[in-house]
């Protein structure tokens, strides 16, 4: 019943325009979950956010609910008058489909906005991105892959940037039409030009190619994510590896060893990267804390250089090696490589520690991959001189199919680990997770939370002065973790 009063409520319209911004407007991900969803008295509109078109859609979705019940309050007075039978179907009718009918016709401005206006004003800016692209004389950086784009991005730009003048696309600029933007504030000046190329679907880093004419790339690797999109892994392995084929040939791509899903891609002329080096750059003394990580890079020719950085884990290793051969190869110095390196901080949400009353908290809520978890729980478990070690997590979304064995495999790995306490939002992929966790028989005690319910703000309920928590991902609408 109150799922039933939720669906008549003045706030049903706000659920369905945050809905629609939850999957980026995209139309079936929105169908599927308005008739899988069932808990509408339990979707929090409040995490709307005000953007000029959620404001549009939440005032079409106003009016025509009004316009609806305007319709159905018409036909029961109708019905009124004349008491029939036909008419009090029809009456009955037009208020049970009241809400269906809203969900559905409020997505017609949005298919007719997207090829009247939307559509022709991507051609317009894809044309204007190309010959942006075409006359640049920088250097053309394209980085592709499932996951770890964005971090390899910004250690990209701190490296060459300590001597080149480096642009880079901004924030989640990783569409055409982000990088058509970010195109238009390019100076002509740059010495170096960093895209990343987001994959959702099949094509898309093509698309992306096609319109910048990369002259370096960077895979850093695939595997489930967004699956929900890609459908199959080897989907996503084809997408990421589309940049190799719009690469001329001669010109450097970097992939990442790490990656199990790669190997089968690589071949001799590609620069594998690893926690081993990059190329012909060797790394040893490798270590990671808390306060850092620290490694020595041995090139080819030359002296060995030490390097230290603010990033954590040793997941980082290989990026950053494959950064500082790119910058050896672009003439800068280990000079230049560790004054670059000295200016990086980790980013918002990626493995960022601060400290809390006492607790040191690891946010890694942007991860939302099983390579990234799995980095993760290995970074939690091996640190040192942590009072106790708390994971937390509502596991990963979009992983489609595969969802419950992927979940329940990385409990099982958490299981086996040195990890002192677990804490899981309660949603159907924690709880593949936490039958993982039972079956590696998990010494530690596991705490629910509920659904999106922030772990900060309980963090006094599970920590104490010393301790150590990592936050991996950050809890979403039950719809994404099906």
């Amino acid at each position: 019943m109150p799922v039933l009063v939720a669906l008549y409520r003045p706030k049903f319209a706000l659920k369905l325009s945050y809905m629609l911004q939850a999957v980026e407007y995209d139309v079936s991900q929105y169908l599927r979950w308005f008739w899988l969803e069932s808990g509408w008295d339990n979707l929090d509109s409040s995490r709307l956010k005000w953007t000029a078109k959620s404001r549009l859609m939440a005032v079409l979705a106003g009016l025509v609910y009004l316009c609806l019940l305007a319709l159905a309050g018409w036909l029961w007075l109708a019905w009124l008058g004349d008491k029939s039978l036909p008419a009090f179907a029809l009456a009955a009718g037009i208020t049970a489909l009241t809400p269906a009918m809203l969900a559905h016709l409020i997505i017609l401005p949005l298919i007719i906005g997207t090829w009247l206006i939307q559509k022709p004003l991507e051609l317009m800016l894809a044309g204007r991105t190309k010959r942006i692209f075409a006359r640049h004389p920088g250097q053309v950086i394209v980085i592709a892959g499932s996951y770890g784009k964005t971090s390899m991005k910004h250690l990209l730009k701190a490296i060459l940037g300590a001597k080149l003048r480096v642009a880079a696309t901004p924030g989640n600029y990783n569409t055409p039409m982000g990088i058509g933007r970010f195109a238009g504030r390019l100076s002509g000046l740059e010495d170096v030009v960093i895209v990343e190329a987001g994959e959702y679907r099949p094509g898309d880093v093509a698309r992306i190619c096609r319109l910048v004419k990369p002259d370096i790339g960077f895979i850093t690797g695939a595997n489930e994510q967004h699956l929900t999109r890609m459908q199959s892994v080897d989907n996503a392995l084809k997408t990421v590896f589309e940049l190799a084929e719009y690469l001329a040939e001669g010109s450097p791509l970097y992939v990442n060893g790490e990656s199990a899903y790669v190997d089968e891609k690589i071949i001799k002329s590609d620069l594998v990267y690893s926690r081993q080096g990059a190329g012909q750059l060797k790394i040893s003394q490798l270590s990671t804390g808390l306060g850092g990580t620290e490694l020595t890079l041995k090139p080819a020719k030359g002296k060995s250089y030490k390097l230290k950085t603010a990033l954590m884990g040793l997941h980082q290793a290989g990026p950053l090696a494959a950064a500082a051969h790119l910058a050896e190869q672009l003439k800068l110095k280990p000079a230049d490589i560790k004054r670059g390196l000295a200016e990086l901080e980790a980013h918002e949400r990626r493995f960022k520690p601060q400290t809390i009353s006492g607790v040191t908290v690891i946010d890694d809520s942007y991860n939302g991959n099983p390579d990234g978890f799995l980095a993760g729980i290995d970074f939690l478990s091996e640190l040192k001189n942590a009072k106790r070690r708390v994971y937390v997590t509502p596991g990963m979304v979009e992983l489609g199919r595969v969802s419950g064995d992927i979940h329940y495999s990385i409990g099982r790995y958490l299981g086996q680990s040195k990890i002192d306490q677990v804490v899981l939002n309660r949603n159907p992929a924690t709880e593949a997770l936490y039958q993982g966790l039972t079956d590696a028989k998990f010494k530690g005690p596991v705490h629910w939370l509920d659904g999106a319910e922030n772990f900060l703000e309980h963090l006094a309920n599970y920590t104490g002065t010393g301790d150590v928590v990592l936050m991996q991902n950050s809890p979403r609408e039950d719809f994404f973790y099906r």
